[in-house]
């Protein structure tokens, strides 16, 4: 499963904001893709196109094909958020991850989100954590008023 999140700002009135809209600029996730399928780089660095020739990215000429490392397809969960589920807090003047993310999901090489710009880094998911559970909070989220 790959998670899109991104920062959003809110331009309503403030007392017409919800409660899980952040007052100024937050980061929610807003989509996520059920992977299908996964195509990896092959040993000597080009990618195995064969039965892909018709993909976007192989098509621009000489434009992407020396910089996809990772070919997906998708599946049919695959989907934007009827709204956008947040995964930061804002207690003072700086956007910090929630403890939800903090749960599901650490720094690309393991270790717990933290520090620095950390809304512009890649995660995984922690130990443990399944897609299953993910997407249960994604549709709870959902369902709230």
């Amino acid at each position: 499963m790959l998670v899109f999140a991104a920062t959003l700002k809110y331009r309503g009135e403030s007392a017409s904001r919800t409660p899980w809209i952040l007052d100024g600029v937050g980061y929610y996730v807003f989509g996520f893709f059920v992977i299908k399928e996964i195509r990896f780089v092959s040993d000597n660095g080009t990618m195995a196109w064969k039965g892909y020739e018709h993909n976007a990215h192989y098509l621009r000429p000489n434009h992407d094909r020396g910089i996809i490392q990772v070919l997906i397809a998708g599946g049919r969960e695959s989907r934007l958020l009827n709204k956008p589920f947040p995964i930061a807090a804002r207690p003072k003047s700086v956007l910090e991850p929630t403890s939800w993310l903090r749960h599901h999901f650490r720094e690309l090489l393991g270790g717990a989100i933290g520090g620095g710009p950390w809304y512009r880094r890649t995660f995984r998911n922690a130990a443990g954590v399944k897609p299953v559970n993910i997407l249960r909070d994604f549709h709870q989220h959902e369902s709230w008023k």
